[in-house]
C-alpha cells in the first residue's frame, strides 16, 4: 500500500492528480483536518509512506512502525533552525506567521499558497487545526526517528521551492541521494503530478510490487 500524507495549508485532495496516475495501485490518504474532517487512522498492513512537507514529519512521528519505505516530497525532518540544524526556517519567522494567522488566517493562507505555487482547498479552513499544524512545524524534531529508520528512503525535492530551500533539503537529508525537479515549487504534487506519479510508480516497482 502507498500511504499519502499532505502538508500544511492543504488537504488530501493535493494528491488527486497523482493518485489518478497511479490507478491500479493500493492507495490510502491521510487527512490532517486543515479543511475538514480529520482522517488519520492508519492501515494495519505495512506501507510505503509518502509525505509532502509537514506530511513527512507527521509520518516520522505517527506512522513509522508501519512504513517499510519512506518518500519525502518537498520535505524535512525538522523545520525550524537550531544551532545544530542550519539552514532551516528562522523560529522568529514562524512565530510571526503564527501571530499573523491568529489575526488574518485567510491572508496568511493566500500568501502561503502563492509562495507554494498552487492554490489550496476551497472548503472552509479549520483555523484551530491549522494553528496546531504551525505549532508542529515549530516544535517537532524527528531527526532521531529518521536516523533510526532502516528501510529505503527516497527524497524528492524542487529546485524552485520557496518554502524548503535546496540548501535546507540537502542539510535535512545529508548523505542521501536526492531527486530534483528543476522547475516546480513547493506544491510539487499539484505542479507536476505526472512526473511525481512516475517516480512513485518506479519506487513501488523497486520495492518488489511491479
Amino acid at each position: 500500500m502507498i500511504l499519502l500524507v499532505h502538508g500544511w495549508g492543504y488537504d488530501a485532495t493535493i494528491w488527486d492528480e497523482v493518485a489518478d496516475r497511479l490507478a491500479g495501485l493500493p492507495i490510502r490518504r491521510i487527512d490532517l483536518g486543515f479543511f475538514g474532517q480529520v482522517q488519520t487512522e492508519l492501515p494495519r498492513e505495512t506501507c510505503i509512506g509518502v509525505g509532502h512537507s509537514l506530511g513527512f514529519l507527521w509520518l516520522l512521528r505517527q506512522a513509522l512502525p508501519i512504513c517499510k519505505a519512506l518518500v519525502a516530497v518537498n520535505a524535512f525532518s525538522r523545520f525550524t533552525e537550531t544551532a545544530d540544524f542550519q539552514p532551516g526556517v528562522a523560529p522568529r519567522l514562524l512565530t510571526r506567521m503564527r501571530q499573523q494567522f491568529e489575526r488574518q488566517p485567510a491572508a496568511v493562507l493566500d500568501d502561503f499558497w502563492q509562495r507554494c505555487g498552487a492554490a489550496g482547498p476551497t472548503q472552509p479552513a479549520e483555523t484551530s487545526r491549522l494553528s496546531a499544524g504551525l505549532s508542529w512545524l515549530q516544535d517537532w524534531d524527528e531527526r532521531d526517528r529518521l536516523a533510526a529508520f532502516d528501510g529505503p528512503l527516497s527524497v524528492i525535492a524542487s529546485q524552485a521551492d520557496a518554502i524548503v530551500s535546496p540548501a535546507m533539503t540537502m542539510r535535512a537529508f545529508a548523505g542521501e541521494d536526492l531527486l530534483w525537479h528543476e522547475s516546480a515549487g513547493h506544491a510539487l504534487p499539484r505542479q507536476d503530478p505526472a512526473w511525481l506519479a512516475a517516480q512513485l510508480r518506479q519506487i513501488w516497482d523497486s520495492a518488489g510490487h511491479g
